[in-house]
């Protein structure tokens, strides 16, 4: 899984740290994170436009061939969420911290790759509209008490963007949800990965993390497995995040380097307060 974090809120907490003068500095970095999000068509879009119908066809394999080898479906209740526990994971900094992890019930994903196993669990017809934040709220209520440092994953066996799988009027209420949570992370094809995340980021105060899965990084057996996508579509969404990611970074950079010279322009040189003492210092020279 190749993870991506979009969330201009994590320079939100910075805007003090400069003078009012160098506030461009952060407007423009922002203007231009999503500029660049958004410049691609694809990642426009809310997803409504990008299905399974308008991937890339693979030569002899076929969702029709694919559907035919499955079993039968173990349909889920979509008002209950089908399971949800914690795990201690470690971050990237070396901390560990507890993660809840929510398994939701919602439609089938509309991408049919040769591998999967997701579909047993998931409905023939779209997610009904409130599902999901009532799935949510069921699970944070039976979980009990988080600690103040906590992680969420939320895995819908789908697209978290596919508006089929999860309504686009129901990211207020989920987000509602997450407030407490300093990571989110949530799944989704590469392809449907647009404007309703950035947007979605925009909602909750923690950091949001996509995870897109890859597979393989041959570009023949990644056709042969049928997931609707190509190295170029990974890449280029990878690519998107990564732009906002480092830009983000950028500007806490220099957010901070102009904190600093600032506390160093407003401190007394130690040296000159020990040796005047309590002797004003001369403005001119007569």
């Amino acid at each position: 899984m190749a993870t991506g974090t979009i969330n201009e809120r994590s320079v939100d907490g910075m805007v003090n740290l400069i003078p009012d003068e160098n506030q461009h500095i952060l407007d423009m970095t922002v203007d231009e994170a999503r500029r660049r999000l958004l410049a691609d068509d694809r990642a426009a879009a809310t997803g409504a436009g990008c299905d399974a119908a308008s991937a890339p066809a693979v030569d002899g394999l076929s969702d029709t061939w694919i559907r035919s080898r499955r079993g039968r479906k173990i349909e889920p209740d979509p008002s209950l969420p089908i399971a949800h526990f914690r795990e201690v994971e470690r971050r990237l900094d070396g901390s560990c911290a507890v993660v809840l992890h929510v398994l939701l019930a919602g439609a089938e994903c509309p991408f049919t790759c040769v591998f999967c196993d997701l579909w047993r669990r998931t409905l023939d017809g779209p997610t009904p509209p409130g599902a999901i934040p009532r799935q949510l709220a069921i699970a944070l209520r039976e979980t009990g008490p988080l600690p103040a440092t906590c992680g969420i994953k939320l895995y819908n066996a789908s697209n978290f963007f596919d508006p089929r799988a999860v309504p686009a009027g129901d990211d207020e209420a989920i987000a509602a949800l997450l407030q407490p949570f300093d990571r989110v992370t949530v799944e989704c094809h590469p392809r449907l990965v647009g404007r309703r995340c950035l947007e979605f980021a925009d909602r909750i105060p923690g950091r949001l993390e996509v995870s897109m899965g890859l597979e393989t990084a041959d570009a023949a057996a990644l056709a042969q497995l049928n997931k609707g996508m190509t190295l170029e579509d990974f890449d280029r969404t990878a690519a998107r995040a990564s732009s906002i990611v480092r830009m983000l970074q950028a500007v806490r950079r220099r957010l901070l380097s102009s904190q600093r010279r600032q506390r160093r322009r407003q401190q007394p040189d130690p040296t000159q307060s020990h040796v005047h003492g309590r002797v004003p210092p001369r403005t001119s020279q007569k």
